[in-house]
């Protein structure tokens, strides 16, 4: 059966949907905000509505799937990117999405208000590079009795490797005392990463358990620490 077409997600849920039916969203608010995609119906489904990959029509039962492969982007959860809106929640379902399967996580161009980040193993978080890509803390959170603004922890083996690249974490909009930018418990990989305005560390190492959670094998790349009358300043 040919695809209908849709402006946005929100038309989405309203469909009375039937076996076989399929659905072009041009964008996740409207048209063209890189947040559209293709579903398809599955009558069958009962998972749960994550926002993003699976919908749950208003009525009736079965589910939307969004068509994709390999990559992510936060867009495809109604990330805005435009410094103003919260993006907490769509950074959220996005890396829960991809933690069952461990892919990429994309985060295109512009400015992202979000209150704190958890990566788990096997996720990528790939930005469009750090003079494009910004993720603006907001908030906090606390793991280990450390307040950060993004946690990186991968698995206790080495295999299980996290990454975070092309961004900029900004921490001017959290004041909160002592926090770090990025806390890496377990094996990470960054690179063209930028940190500053972190009342703690830019980027803190914590062995947490020497044998089932400790940052070895972690790996930076191209990396200058250099300190201003602003603000202390990481950049990998």
């Amino acid at each position: 059966r040919d695809a209908q077409e849709s402006r946005g997600l929100g038309d989405v849920y309203k469909r009375q949907p039937s076996a076989g039916d399929a659905v072009n969203v041009l964008g996740y608010y409207a048209p063209g905000d890189g947040g559209g995609g293709q579903f398809y119906y599955d009558v069958a489904a009962s998972d749960a509505d994550n926002g993003g990959t699976i919908l749950a029509p208003t009525a009736g039962g079965g589910r939307w799937k969004r068509v994709w492969h390999d990559t992510l982007s936060v867009k495809m959860f109604g990330a805005k990117g435009d410094g103003v809106a919260d993006d907490t929640t769509a950074f959220t379902a996005a890396l829960v999405a991809a933690s069952a399967s461990g892919v990429t996580v994309r985060v295109p161009a512009g400015n992202y208000a979000v209150s704190s980040i958890d990566v788990a193993a096997n996720i990528n978080v790939i930005g469009d590079g750090r003079r494009k890509t910004k993720i603006t803390i907001t908030g906090f959170a606390t793991y280990a009795a450390l307040k950060y603004g993004v946690l990186l922890r991968g698995e206790a083996d080495i295999q299980g490797r996290t990454s975070l690249g092309g961004v900029e974490i900004d921490l001017s909009s959290s004041a909160e005392p002592g926090q770090h930018g990025i806390l890496i418990t377990r094996r990470a990989l960054l690179s063209d990463v930028r940190v500053h305005h972190a009342n703690g560390s830019g980027i803190y190492f914590r062995s947490v358990n020497q044998s089932t959670e400790a940052p070895y094998f972690s790996s930076l790349y191209s990396c200058l620490l250099y300190t201003s009358d602003a603000a202390d300043d990481l950049l990998c």
